[in-house]
């Protein structure tokens, strides 16, 4: 086996992690039982800019979907093993409503909501000081990053939206979500696939941590959603103590 190192941000609220990619890639490893070391670190030392990024012995892996796609295909228990085309399509239609729309939606509870900002802008400023940001730097590097990430969100057009249409859309998709579940007991059925590592996080971070939106709330009263959730945590946790 490897030596596996993880480069991620740290923990927010009752989640392993800040971001839902790093997140996306610890679910993955827990699923397939794969040892690694979790490191806290800065996007500027990934070859991409950005996190999560692993280092396999001597090899650096930058982006979540070439991480798992990595260790999908050196894998002879790979999670995707023998799902057809047409399930490989859904799934990775599935994955970009995740990773392209609903993430930029969160992105802007936290960054962009005054009210999400007020409790995020700690969390934020706690990473900063782990990476040895002077503490009288800390909310001047906060401040610029919000710039930043605001600006991002305003390119990719979400942020061009009122508050009550932002949510709108984000109800739409995990409305959306929770139909396409129904009473499936993971996302594509009977077998825990990768889409559930991305699934998961996502859902996770909406709910476990301290930032109260339209969409945790919906997320909350869902149960389908909420079982999801917990079939989810029940395999994570069987994985682990096999």
């Amino acid at each position: 086996m490897p030596n596996i190192t993880l480069y991620k941000y740290g923990p927010f609220g009752d989640v392993s992690d800040l971001s839902p990619f790093c997140r996306k890639v610890e679910i993955y490893f827990q699923l397939m039982r794969v040892p690694y070391t979790p490191e806290i670190s800065s996007p500027r030392k990934s070859p991409k800019q950005k996190l999560p990024a692993v280092l396999v012995d001597d090899k650096i892996i930058s982006d979540s979907s070439a991480i798992l796609a990595h260790f999908e295909s050196h894998s002879s228990h790979a999670l995707d093993e023998g799902m057809s085309a047409e399930e490989r399509a859904m799934a990775l239609a599935f994955q970009a409503l995740f990773e392209e729309k609903l993430y930029f939606i969160v992105a802007w509870t936290r960054w962009g909501d005054d009210a999400g900002w007020a409790t995020y802008r700690h969390a934020f400023t706690n990473y900063f000081g782990f990476l040895g940001v002077p503490s009288f730097l800390q909310g001047f590097v906060a401040k610029m990053a919000r710039k930043g990430v605001l600006k991002s969100i305003w390119a990719q057009g979400i942020g061009r939206h009122s508050p009550d249409e932002i949510y709108g859309m984000g109800a739409q998709i995990l409305n959306s979500i929770s139909v396409f579940l129904g009473d499936k007991k993971f996302f594509m059925g009977e077998q825990v696939r990768t889409i559930d590592a991305t699934a998961y996080a996502f859902l996770s971070g909406i709910i476990g941590v301290p930032i109260e939106t339209p969409l945790k709330r919906m997320v909350l009263a869902s149960p389908k959603l909420m079982a999801y959730c917990g079939r989810m945590r029940e395999e994570l946790s069987a994985r682990k103590n096999a």
